[in-house]
């Protein structure tokens, strides 16, 4: 037992006690070797970083000209928004402008409205008049009467184009009436024409038979 113990502390069948001389040779040594470091060739390596560095200026480029094309469009938002208060600010005026009591009254009398200084009034929901409406002729109140209410001599170019409109309007219908009229004639004349020519027609074919019954009683004689 003590002989395997020995030769499981020592395989070579040395005593521990036993000292190795310096001129004896004894068994080789064994010593732990690490792994040698895989490393990574050069060139690679460039081309990564390279890699890396232009998607990075790429994506610099594309957020410069995005930020670019968001500062335009903002720019044109302001722009048209200050564009369209202006328009705004504009067509408040004319609204106040086109409400006024002055312009209401010659749009009125461009239109043919007269003051009636006899108004009715109609109580609701029960429908009974108050008051009695009278026919006026324009003569009652002539001091409210908007004198340059012609087109032209309307100082208003919204009354001007409304009046020289409702002009052309009431022309253009007589014109219309005119060529209907027109149109109704020629069609009277051209039915009388027609009943006309289907009379004599008739007068020629009821003469036509007249002369084949005197040639067939003459025939038959």
């Amino acid at each position: 037992m003590s002989a395997l113990s020995s030769l499981i502390r020592d395989p070579f069948g040395r005593s521990q006690s036993e000292p190795i001389s310096p001129g004896r040779s004894g068994p080789p040594r064994l010593s732990l070797v690490t792994t040698p470091l895989v490393r990574m060739a050069a060139f690679p390596f460039v081309l990564l970083v390279a890699g890396i560095l232009a998607l990075g200026m790429l994506g610099l480029l594309l957020l410069n000209t995005t930020l670019q094309t968001r500062a335009f469009e903002v720019r044109e938002l302001r722009t048209t928004a200050t564009v369209l208060a202006f328009n705004q600010s504009e067509l408040e005026s004319e609204v106040a402008t086109a409400g006024s009591p002055e312009v209401l009254a010659r749009r009125a009398s461009a239109l043919g409205m007269r003051p009636n200084p006899y108004p009715a009034f109609i109580e609701l929901p029960s429908g009974k008049i108050l008051g009695k409406p009278k026919k006026v002729n324009g003569t009652e109140m002539s001091s409210m009467t908007i004198k340059d209410a012609d087109p032209a001599t309307a100082t208003d170019p919204q009354v001007r184009a409304q009046s020289s409109a409702r002009l052309a309007a009431e022309r253009v219908t007589k014109k219309i009436e005119k060529q209907q009229a027109a149109e109704q004639k020629q069609a009277e004349k051209v039915a009388a024409a027609k009943e006309k020519a289907a009379a004599q027609k008739k007068a020629e074919k009821k003469k036509a038979a007249s002369i084949e019954a005197a040639k067939k009683k003459a025939a038959g004689n």
